[in-house]
Parts: structure tokens; sequence; C-alpha cells
């Protein structure tokens, strides 16, 4: 079961772009709005790890008028409610709170994380923003940690590209890239006096900084007005202190996604 609440996240991001596609229509704000989906999604054990875990999830997401509620990816929250402040076709910005269903790292994950403790879930709060003009999204979200769970506060910014094929299916390309503070990276990739002397590993101290580069490829196609398919895959490269991390098994880290939702 906490496998598949890890999963939620990656799968939530999937859904919360891939949505529009299903039938070029929006629906009304003013109503209730859902889209609730079943996902298939592999990504690695932990941030560094050189090994997958592929697991089935599910997903929920839910709006009515600038309140949301569900996945909230673009906010950097794997799951809670938000309120936009802005929402224009061109504009939206926001605020949102919640958190993950499981622990982001637990030290049975890997013989290599022996006697540095789990990573607990913590409850996030994030300011996010974006701007849309024809095929160009640009993305940018600040999250922080408001639960004082050590995660720190990290900024995420995407800019995505979608070329449509036809009215039904599209495809997209989304460079990005994350930046962490000090706190995010040491419970992440750092190594303290305590966990130094359960493992017996050196201590290690990273500073806050670039964290990592990713890009995003991502299609969709509209089976009716609304049920969808979609898939995407996310490359990504950590950076700096976080890939020299003794923690870190392989800096390339991979993502992919493939899911089913219906809009109603």
């Amino acid at each position: 079961m906490t496998q598949l609440f890890r999963l939620l996240a990656p799968l939530a991001a999937l859904l919360a772009t891939a949505a529009p596609v299903h039938a070029q229509t929006e629906p009304a704000k003013d109503a209730w709005n859902f889209n609730v989906g079943l996902g298939v999604v592999s990504q690695p054990d932990y941030p560094g790890s050189d090994s997958q875990k592929t697991r089935v999830a599910p997903l929920f997401i839910a709006s009515k008028g600038p309140w949301f509620f569900g996945a909230l990816p673009n906010a950097g929250v794997p799951f809670g409610a938000g309120f936009n402040f802005v929402d224009t076709p061109t504009w939206r910005f926001g605020i949102a709170g919640g958190s993950g269903f499981a622990k982001p790292r637990e030290e049975s994950d890997d013989a290599r994380l022996a006697g540095l403790g789990d990573i607990d879930n913590t409850a996030q709060l994030a300011l996010f923003g974006s701007y849309a003009k024809d095929w160009f999204t640009a993305r940018a979200a600040v999250t922080t940690d408001v639960g004082g769970n050590g995660h720190g506060t990290f900024a995420l910014v995407d800019l995505e590209g979608r070329y449509h094929v036809s009215s039904r299916f599209w495809v997209s390309a989304a460079p990005g890239f994350t930046l962490a503070d000090r706190n995010r990276q040491q419970t992440f990739f750092g190594i303290d006096a305590e966990q130094s002397a359960s493992s017996g590993r050196p201590q290690y101290h990273p500073e806050g900084g670039l964290n990592s580069w990713r890009l995003a490829l991502g299609a969709n196609y509209g089976i009716t007005p609304q049920f969808g398919l979609g898939g995407r895959v996310v490359f990504s490269r950590l950076q700096g202190d976080a890939a020299r991390s003794p923690i870190t098994q392989d800096a390339s880290q991979a993502t992919l996604s493939i899911f089913t939702s219906y809009r109603f």
C-alpha cells in the first residue's frame, strides 16, 4: 500500500496535464467537475535510486469555481485542496495545501539506506502560477514544508510545448528544473551525525541550489468527449550535491506512466 501511495504523485501530474484532451471543450466552472483515472506508473524506489517499482494506482481530481481538490501536481503537492486567485485562459495563480499518503523514503527500500532511518511524510503549502498562450505553457510553483518534518522548500519550473496532431490527439514536450534549499537537500541526500553513527557512513551535508533538470514527453488521445488515454515519460538528472551524495546510486532517473481517465 505504501508503494501505491508513492505512485499517486507522478500519475496525478499525468492526469492533470492530460485533462483538456477530452474533446476540446471546457467544463462549466460554476458546477462540480470530476476527473477520475487509473494508471500504471514506474518510478525510482526513492530519489537517487537505481531500481524501479511499478504499480497500478487510482486518481481523483474535483473542482468547482476557483476551488480544486485531489491531486495537485502543478503545485508540487501530491494530494490536498487549492484555490485559484486568478484563473483565465492565459493566466493562473493560486495557493494549495496538502500532503502525500506515504513516506517518501523508507530505510527498507534499499540496503544502502541501512541506518539512515525513514523520511516521514509532511504537510505542504504551495504558491503556483502559469502562463498559457497558443501551444506554449510556462508553470512555476514554490512549495514549503509546514509540517516540520525537514522537507524544506523547493521550486518547480516547467516550459511546455504542445502540438495537436488532430482534434483528439496531441503530443507535448516540457523541459524543466527543480531548485531545493539546504534543509530539503539534507533530508533527501544528506547524512547527519546521528545517521553517520547508525550507518557507519561519513557525514554528508549538501548545499541548496539546483537539484535536477528534467524533460517530460507526453501523448494523449481523446476517445470520446469524456474518456481519454495517455502516456508520459519524464527523464531527469540529479545535479550538484544531490548527484554526488553517497545515497545516490544513479543520478539519471526515469518515471513512466500510462493511464485512462474519465471526466464528468
